[in-house]
């Protein structure tokens, strides 16, 4: 599989979608009201907590894939 796509399916997450959710409100709010920067911080940071956690996790995923495909070296014909 694609590691681009693999990475956007492990983005595309319950929990990820809630976060980019909230960092796309966070988003709109600061638009709304652009005086006070809280909103604007507070997107940047969700943004930037899901991208890390997700690349985290793909990163994992990949090392116990490529694991699991070394073991099937050990299996007898």
């Amino acid at each position: 599989m694609n590691p681009f796509l693999e990475y956007l399916m492990h983005m595309a997450n319950f929990f990820a979608c809630l976060m980019w959710a909230g960092a796309v409100l966070c988003f709109i709010a600061y638009g709304i009201d652009s005086t006070d920067p809280g909103n604007l911080y507070l997107g940047i940071v969700l943004a930037a907590i899901v991208n890390i956690s997700t690349l985290v996790e793909f990163v994992q995923n990949r090392k116990s894939k490529a694991l699991m495909e070394s073991f099937k070296n050990f299996i007898p014909p």
